[in-house]
């Protein structure tokens, strides 16, 4: 994460740059399913806002999330994995 509080989008080969605490650029957050959405949103703690690390379970629903996005960008003509 840069000194201003960006990152990069998590979806495979996305370079937009986010604000710390969001998990991808708007078109790749609404292409995941609520269901992954969803515990994202309620791990995120107010120090990562803030530029401050993640949360253990936000890491590990950002992975799911990454897994399920990398899968998607391989074949996005498949049908959902949720």
């Amino acid at each position: 994460m840069s000194r201003l509080g960006l990152t990069h989008c998590r979806w495979p080969r996305c370079q937009i740059r986010v604000p710390a605490g969001r998990w991808g650029c708007r078109e790749h957050w609404y292409a995941l399913p609520w269901q992954l959405r969803k515990p994202l949103i309620a791990t995120v703690e107010p120090a990562q806002l803030a530029g401050g690390a993640p949360s253990q379970a936000w890491l590990e629903a950002s992975d799911r999330a990454r897994a399920w996005a990398e899968k998607q960008a391989a074949d996005p003509n498949q049908e959902p994995l949720l």
